[in-house]
Formats: structure tokens, C-alpha cells, sequence
């Protein structure tokens, strides 16, 4: 029988506890599953050595590998190799989806940079000479335990790479759960502090600000008083929602100052009437804004606010306050502006009841009504160039062709009705927009829209292609007749019936237009191509 352990009475003494010098068994020697896992401990330190001398050869032979497999970055000169990281750095932020980015961890999608400088020793160099690209930082900050010391570091590696140029920072701050607690929420800001005092500590160069999922105090510690070189704020999802008895996020009014004399664009991406509430703003140098969930007399007062405005996205929501201002407000310097309305209050016609938009240019509409907006154009007199219409359910095509007809001059026009039930556009829209030329077919002699040179189309197929092929001018006229309209390019995002185009005559007179001067595209809602 195997003696036992004068510790713990066991002869597998080695699960519990030290072994070969602590195991000390009654007749002095260590027990034998003692020294078979000192051997094999020995075993295992050897091949971890042998796995770090294996690693740090293949590094050295992985960097003969790119030198010889890819001799074309290798022979270009150092300007031409620093243009393509700085034209894929570019590509990368330009596209950048911060909730699709959350799902991976890859550095390529949250700092191309880094990723650049860790592909080999030449690439490294390249990237450590391009101080450009290390301008985008993009910080996440996943889950409810980010490693606080790890990004500091980085964002301060970053830094150091950039030379003189301006910074584009974002921090994106992602919750595992759809409804976190906000007693959560709270430890994990308390962890992040130190990491907002380094942003903080080099956001005066800042050009863009990007911030996601933070409440108004995480913000006033990123967001430095001194900011030179901001000229675009990004917040959103500022504020968000938890369980009641776990308290909601308060709002420090006045606590995020947004100002420079560089400020022209500001997004509020969610919220914005708290974001409002809680921001000191310098309206007067803002040419673009964009917010969400706001009240039409807060879109009102921005209005009054921001003389420079150009382009303006609003979002309207429900309000106490919804009366038309009068005399309405005019603004005469904007030229781009998108709203979209709460369905439960028509907030459009209250809009284009109260406001003067004599420079307005392109006009863009999301509703379940269409308002309506002749008041608003014949105050203004203004040249409506680009018009889009999203129509989330059924409204009559005649309140459609009503507000074409008193905007002859649109050159592009966009018309969406896929989320909708029912059919919206039947044949009768497009027979109201047929070539003057099939007059002798009952085509009007003056159609809406005869300053159209674009065409977009986005709905399920609820009219007859004989009514669609008759907006272009008849395929044998290829004379410039007076008053032909000038249209150019024509795209189609159908749902068909069977999914294909089956009548082989409507193919050829596509195929037709196509050979014209005329770009038609015809595709399913997926962008498949339909002939």
C-alpha cells in the first residue's frame, strides 16, 4: 500500500497542494505522482522555449516572405507607398459602421492604421512615415470591463504619429444587453475616466468629435473648451433607456459646451431634445445640421439661431407644441432640407406653414401624409432642383402629381413607396409623366416634371410597363424636339409579381433605351438586375 501524505493523508497528493519538495510523505520521499508532474512541468517549460524560438523565426521568415512576395510596394518610392495607405485609411473611415465594427474586434476596422504598421517591418516604416493616417482614432469601448490602461496607451501611440494634423476621435460605447442597468453603466464610466482625460488632454486638435452611448458628464469630460480646430460634432445615442428602478440617466443642463470658430456641422443623432437642453451651442458658425426626435417649435428655434444654415435634417416628434408660427420664420440662406414626421400629427404642413425658404434647392420628405407645401413655395419662390419623397403608406397619387406640377423646376426626383401596403403609384403616375410625343395616345401636351433629368424609383411593380416605357421619347425620334424633357438617368428597385420581367417586347424596348444616350438601371428591392 503507497504511503500517505503527512498533509492531507493522500497519495495523489499533487491535486491539492506543492509538489516533490513540499510533499513530504512519512518515510521522507516525495510521492510519485509528485515527481511524474515534475517532469512533466519540465517537459512543458522546454517546448514553450521551443514554441518562443519557433515564433520569433517564423517573424523573421514571414518578413523575407513579404519582401520577396510582394516586391511592388517594396520598389515604390516612399511618397507613392504613403498616398495608398492614406487613400485606404480615407476609404476605411468614409465607410466606417460603428455598430457593424462592434461585432468585431479586427483592427483593421477600428484603427486601419495599426492595422497597416502590423503587417510586416517595411509596411511598419511606411506607416510610421504617413503621419495622416494615425489622425483617425476610433476608440470602443465593448462590454462593461474595456482595458482603460491598453487604449491609453494606444490613443497615446497614435499621437505620436501625427505630426501637426488635426485629429478625427471618436468613442463608441457599446452595451452587451438592449436595456442595461444604469447602476452598470455608471461603474464602467467611473472605470473610463482616466481614459477621458487623455482624450480630453489632445481633443483641442480635434477636427471631428464622434461620440456614441455616453451620458452629458462622460461627454463634458472628452469635449475641451478650447477647441481651435473643431468643425464637426457627431452625438449619438446619448441617451438611453433603463429599468425604472434602477434610475435613468440625468441631464446637467448646460454641462456640453459646443463651440469653435470652425463649428459648421452638428449631428444629434437620437434625443436630441435632451442633447439641447444639456448643450451650450455657438449657433451663428453652423452650416449643416442634422437632429433627431426633436419638436417642431425646437425646429423652429434653430432656425432662428443658425443664420448660416445651409442644409438641416430634422426629425419631428410628438409635442405639446405644435402651432404654426406666423408671420413664419424666413431663413434665407438654406438650401438643403430633409424632415420627417411623427405619423400621429401632420409636423410637415405645420413646417411649411411657418417658415420662408427662398434660397431652398433640394427638399427632402419621409411621411405617412403628404403635406401640403404650395404655401411654402410660393411664399419662398424658390427653385426646388432636387425633391425626395418616402412615402410610408397609401397617399393618393393625385396629392403626389399635385405637388410635381407646381415644381416644374426639379431636375432629380427620387420616389420611394416600398414600406408601403398598398399599392401608391399605378399606371395613372406614369401615364401623367409620358412624352409629349404619344400625344395621339392621350399624352399631355405639358407633363409634370419637364425639367427632369434623373429619375428614381424604389416600389413594389403596381403599374403596367406600356405606361413606364412611354416617359422616354419614342425610339425612332432622335431629334432634339422642343420641349423634349432631359432626362438622362432612370434607376428601378422593383418587387415583381414572379420575380423576372416575362414580356420579351417591354425587354427590347428596355435594351433600346439603354442603347440610347439614356442610363436606365432595372433592379429587384436586393439590386439584382431584372433583364
Amino acid at each position: 500500500m503507497a504511503n500517505s501524505c503527512e498533509d492531507c493523508a493522500s497519495t495523489t497528493c499533487a491535486q491539492l497542494h506543492s509538489y516533490v519538495d513540499e510533499c513530504k510523505l512519512s518515510d521522507g520521499n516525495p510521492c510519485q505522482e509528485c515527481v511524474q508532474m515534475a517532469k512533466l512541468d519540465s517537459q512543458i517549460s522546454q517546448v514553450q522555449s521551443q514554441l518562443a524560438q519557433l515564433a520569433q523565426k517564423r517573424r523573421a521568415l514571414k518578413t523575407k516572405m513579404n519582401q520577396r512576395h510582394e516586391p511592388f510596394i517594396h520598389r515604390l518610392p516612399l511618397e507613392l507607398s504613403s498616398q495608398i495607405f492614406v487613400h485606404y485609411v480615407h476609404q476605411v473611415y468614409s465607410t466606417f459602421d460603428p455598430k457593424e465594427a462592434s461585432r468585431s474586434s479586427h483592427a483593421k476596422d477600428w484603427s486601419p492604421a495599426l492595422f497597416l504598421s502590423s503587417i510586416c517591418s517595411t509596411w511598419r516604416k511606411i506607416a510610421f512615415a504617413t503621419p495622416e493616417i494615425w489622425r483617425f482614432i476610433f476608440i470602443p469601448l465593448l462590454g462593461y470591463d474595456p482595458d482603460v490602461d491598453l487604449k491609453i496607451r494606444l490613443l497615446n501611440d497614435c499621437i505620436s504619429h501625427t505630426g501637426q494634423y488635426t485629429l478625427f476621435i471618436g468613442v463608441f460605447q457599446f452595451q452587451l444587453e438592449p436595456n442595461p442597468l444604469f447602476s452598470r453603466l455608471e461603474e464602467k464610466l467611473d472605470t473610463l475616466v482616466p481614459l477621458f482625460e487623455a482624450i480630453e488632454a489632445v481633443a483641442c486638435r480635434s477636427e471631428r468629435l464622434a461620440l456614441w452611448g455616453l451620458p452629458a458628464l462622460a461627454m463634458h469630460y472628452i469635449i475641451p473648451d478650447d477647441t481651435p480646430n473643431l468643425r464637426e460634432v457627431q452625438i449619438v445615442e446619448a441617451f438611453r433607456y433603463y429599468d425604472d428602478w434602477d434610475r435613468a440617466v440625468w441631464w446637467d443642463r448646460g454641462s456640453i459646451s459646443l463651440a469653435g470658430p470652425l463649428l459648421t456641422n452638428l449631428e444629434f443623432g437620437s434625443n436630441a431634445s435632451s442633447l439641447l437642453d444639456c448643450s451650450d451651442i455657438e449657433w451663428n458658425t453652423l452650416t449643416t445640421v442634422t437632429m433627431s426626435a426633436i419638436t417642431v417649435t425646437e425646429g423652429f428655434d434653430i432656425l432662428r439661431q443658425a443664420p448660416c444654415l445651409t442644409s438641416c435634417s430634422f426629425v419631428f416628434r410628438s409635442g405639446y407644441d405644435s402651432n404654426p408660427v406666423n408671420p413664419p420664420i424666413i431663413h434665407s440662406s438654406l438650401e438643403n432640407l430633409e424632415m420627417h414626421s411623427d405619423p400621429r400629427v401632420d409636423f410637415l404642413e405645420i413646417f411649411a406653414n411657418s417658415v420662408t425658404l427662398p434660397s431652398l434647392q433640394e427638399l427632402s420628405l419621409q411621411t405617412w401624409t403628404l403635406p401640403n407645401m404650395e404655401p411654402l413655395f410660393e411664399r419662398s419662390q424658390c427653385q426646388i432642383r432636387t425633391l425626395t419623397l418616402i412615402l410610408e403608406q397609401v397617399i393618393p397619387e393625385d396629392s403626389v402629381l399635385k405637388l410635381l406640377n407646381i415644381l416644374p423646376s426639379v431636375k432629380h426626383f427620387t420616389l420611394e413607396t416600398s414600406n408601403a401596403r398598398k399599392p401608391v403609384i399605378t399606371n395613372q403616375f406614369f401615364e401623367s409623366l409620358r412624352d409629349p410625343r404619344f400625344a395621339s395616345s392621350g399624352a399631355s401636351a405639358k407633363p409634370p416634371l419637364p425639367n427632369l433629368s434623373s429619375l428614381s424609383y424604389t416600389a413594389n411593380m403596381d403599374f403596367p410597363w406600356p405606361a413606364f416605357v412611354e416617359i422616354f421619347p419614342p425610339y425612332n425620334d432622335v431629334a432634339h424636339a422642343a420641349g423634349r424633357r432631359p432626362l438622362s438617368k432612370v434607376s428601378l428597385k422593383l418587387k415583381l409579381p414572379k420575380g423576372a420581367i416575362g414580356d420579351h417586347g417591354v425587354v427590347a424596348r428596355l435594351r433600346q433605351i439603354q442603347q440610347s444616350k439614356i442610363e436606365l438601371v432595372v433592379t429587384d428591392l436586393d439590386g439584382k438586375g431584372l433583364f
